[in-house]
Formats: structure tokens, sequence, C-alpha cells
């Protein structure tokens, strides 16, 4: 007797379909189901919701064993950058982790929710801080303006004072006590 055993997946529609083709471009749902043909504003939504069915993430697997194969026929790395955590990320780029944490939650810079884990990958962080300084003054975060010269930066007035005018930096002058070399 020939029973044919039927398939447990169900087929996916087309726009499942290009999202399991788009998705390992770049590894990012929200950007993948925006490619797909989904709502811009609810693509993060989407994306979560669609990768948590077995038969896209039977797909998605499937996809990412033929690229791990493809590169292994190639003898080249698979190019899949590790992410990193919300404290070392803070580390990184000096700042406390509650405010990193709150910066990724209004989504002014680039991130992922993972659980309720906030994950990083370092090549996105520094090409936001590059974006960052080239955009506006980039002020190093150890430096604490005080008084007088920081009623001047929030007022937007950042003039050299006399003990910045020999440089023509407002900011710390070095080799004077309290100063990092």
């Amino acid at each position: 007797m020939n029973a044919t055993i039927p398939d447990t997946h169900p087929q996916l529609t087309p726009r499942q379909e290009l999202f399991v083709a788009e998705y390992p471009r770049d590894w990012n749902g929200k950007e993948a189901a925006i490619r797909a043909g989904y709502s811009v504003r609810t693509a993060k939504q989407i994306a979560c919701k669609l990768l948590r069915y077995p038969h896209i993430a039977v797909r998605v697997a499937e996809a990412r064993n033929l690229l791990v194969q493809q590169a292994k026929q190639a003898r080249e790395p698979v190019d899949i950058e590790p992410l990193i955590h919300l404290k070392r990320a803070a580390e990184i780029l000096n700042i406390h982790p509650k405010s990193l944490g709150r910066m990724a939650a209004q989504g002014s810079l680039p991130a992922m929710k993972l659980g309720h884990a906030w994950k990083f990958r370092v090549s996105t962080l520094n090409r936001w801080l590059e974006e960052q300084m080239a955009n506006r003054a980039y002020v190093p975060s150890g430096y604490d303006y005080k008084g007088a010269e920081a009623e001047r930066i929030k007022k937007g007035k950042n003039r050299p004072t006399a003990a910045g005018a020999q440089t023509g930096f407002a900011g710390p002058v070095w080799g004077q006590p309290g100063t990092a070399i």
C-alpha cells in the first residue's frame, strides 16, 4: 500500500516567500519585511511574527545552511558578525547603559531587541558614531563643562575662553592640572 505522507508545513504566501528570500541578505527582519512589501509602520512586528512561524523558521534555517555550505565550497569564511550586549556597547560608546537602552528604545541608534535584551553589532555602532560625529561637533563624553562655559554651550555660544584662546579650542587645555594627556 503506497501511502503518501502529508506535508505538515502549510504553503507560504508569495509575500512570505519574498520575506524568506530577503531575510538572508542582511539578517534584519524589519528591513526584509519592508523589502517583501509589508507596511513600514508594522514591519518590525510582522518580521517578529513571521520568524516565529515554524514553517518560515525552517525555510530560514535552510537558507542559512545553504549559505554556510556555499561558503565552505568557496573556502570563504561566513560573514556573520557576532552581537554584543548592552553593557559592552555602553563601554564602547562610553555612555551609561541606561542611557544607551533609552536611545535604543527610541530608535535613535541601530539596535535589535532579542527577548528582553538589547543587542548591537560593533560595525553598525561604529557607522552610527561616525555619522554623529560628522553631523555635529563631537564632545568627548569624559569631559565635564562647568560654570560659565557650560552656560555658553547651552546657549550655543561656544567661543574659546581665555584658557582656550591659545589653541582656539574651548575644551580642556592640555598640561593644566586636572586634564588627561
